[in-house]
């Protein structure tokens, strides 16, 4: 699993240095596997999510066939295979490499909350405190850029509000499966904050879990908040409004977990300047005709 993370980390590399001959999501998705079957992956651990603005509020997006013209934000969440062991990556960046305001407030967000949730991992932690903890980072979050009202944060928590903006799980198990046994979820739990949850148990030693929250504006799952009067009440619906351009943000690294912590095996960087400088640089080499697009 390190070394399919470390092809994944490379094929990631490409795909945010190629963004000159990225006019279609088709192209960020032959970009990666290209790259993964160069460096002796011959399959992929899923099939990869390649999209691009509003498409990135839908979590397993497959189309992976729109134009990126017009658009600001994409995100890639891709995973080469290497000996039936699975890795799972996601990324996101700005197309032109220039974080507009919203889309880097949120990603500093979910990057605030992966961090958070990263400090918990180590053995007998449940990872449903994991889970909690990136949803009240999130609260806060949305609480100081205005998305929710000042309520409180336990208030917030408790009427399900974050849901509908963090609507999957944490993480989940990985092994020779992207979605590994043993996770023993209940999709019957009332609670939809937990319901998704693939991972129900306290983490233990060896254990190869993803951390990967995620932030999303999307329109149908943000219809039904607007029918919940508890809920949308604490929603800030003219600011929401100033978000949904992004279409959603998730950012997804591959843990091991230590005797006293954990180990990532996710290399790519997640450095919004980092990032951004990468992306840059591909353009800039795009430029001088570094380049060419033989579609």
């Amino acid at each position: 699993m390190r070394h399919a993370s470390k092809i994944s980390d490379n094929s990631h590399l490409a795909v945010m240095s190629s963004t000159p001959i990225q006019k279609n999501e088709t192209h960020i998705h032959a970009e990666f596997v290209y790259h993964s079957i160069r460096q002796g992956s011959k399959f992929q651990s899923y099939d990869p999510i390649c999209c691009s603005g509003p498409n990135c509020s839908t979590l397993h997006y497959e189309k992976n066939d729109d134009s990126m013209e017009g658009k600001h934000s994409v995100l890639i969440d891709a995973g080469a295979e290497w000996e039936c062991y699975a890795s799972d990556v996601t990324r996101c960046y700005p197309i032109d490499g220039i974080w507009k305001k919203e889309h880097r407030e949120i990603y500093e967000l979910v990057l605030e909350m992966q961090s958070n949730a990263m400090e918990q991992i180590k053995p007998g932690t449940p990872w449903e405190y994991c889970h909690e903890v990136a949803h009240r980072t999130l609260i806060k979050g949305f609480i100081k850029l205005g998305l929710f009202k000042e309520a409180s944060e336990d208030e917030i928590f408790e009427s399900g509000a974050s849901v509908w903006f963090f609507p999957h799980g944490l993480g989940h198990l990985m092994g020779m499966d992207t979605h590994d046994v043993g996770g023993y979820p209940d999709y019957e739990d009332k609670n939809p904050m937990f319901r998704y949850l693939r991972l129900r148990r306290k983490l233990q030693k060896n254990m190869v879990v993803t951390n990967e929250p995620g932030c999303y504006f999307s329109p149908f799952l943000l219809a039904e908040a607007k029918k919940n009067e508890t809920q949308s009440s604490l929603i800030n619906w003219d600011v929401v409004e100033k978000y949904m351009y992004i279409g959603g943000v998730r950012i997804e690294d591959d843990i091991l977990v230590t005797e006293d912590g954990y180990e990532n095996f996710t290399g790519i960087t997640s450095d919004p300047d980092e990032v951004a400088k990468i992306v840059k640089s591909g353009i800039e080499k795009g430029l001088k005709g570094g380049f060419h697009n033989i579609v």
